[in-house]
């Protein structure tokens, strides 16, 4: 089980929740996009893990990922992303450079899905829940350690993983 997470702001109040998604705004921000967070609450979820074919996979992946939401009355919109980063076996950041209509999907409540595919043509599928991080290690980790810095960077959006699929077959 997952709970709310913590946030680091001493100031803030909440100014939206949809589904399982909590959002606030910090009242010491700038704007809202300088210091935004949207956390997920995962309760009772059951979360699955990369098996290792699907992380030699990603590790060897060819190209852009493709990365997919739904907006609030079920239209998906679907992007390439190319600054993408795996955490382990559970969770990929995509950093968001210039999200419009996915970030409006995300404020939503919307789950998404992954899909990239290695250079034997191999297609491999990932879906799960998002948070939307503007602080804190994960985002750091984005800014300053791969992330190249001609990127805005303007939030890591971290899927944690609760499918695999590789073609129709699922994995975990």
């Amino acid at each position: 089980m997952k709970t709310w997470k913590q946030n680091s702001c001493k100031k803030s109040f909440t100014f939206f929740k949809a589904g399982a998604l909590k959002y606030h705004f910090c009242e010491s921000a700038d704007n809202f996009l300088d210091h935004q967070h949207y956390y997920n609450q995962k309760e009772d979820e059951k979360l699955a893990k990369l098996p290792e074919i699907a992380i030699k996979a990603w590790d060897e992946r060819k190209g852009p990922i493709v990365f997919t939401t739904v907006d609030k009355d079920g239209k998906p919109n679907t992007i390439y992303a190319s600054c993408v980063h795996r955490i382990g076996d559970d969770r990929i950041v995509v950093a968001n450079n210039k999200m419009h209509k996915t970030l409006e999907n995300i404020k939503a409540g919307t789950k998404a899905s992954i899909l990239y595919i290695t250079d034997e043509k191999k297609a491999f599928q990932v879906k799960g829940s998002l948070d939307y991080l503007t602080e804190g290690d994960i985002y750091d980790d984005m800014k300053n350690n791969w992330l190249d810095k001609k990127y805005p960077g303007y939030a890591a959006v971290v899927l944690t993983i609760e499918e695999v699929y590789s073609g129709a077959e699922q994995l975990a």
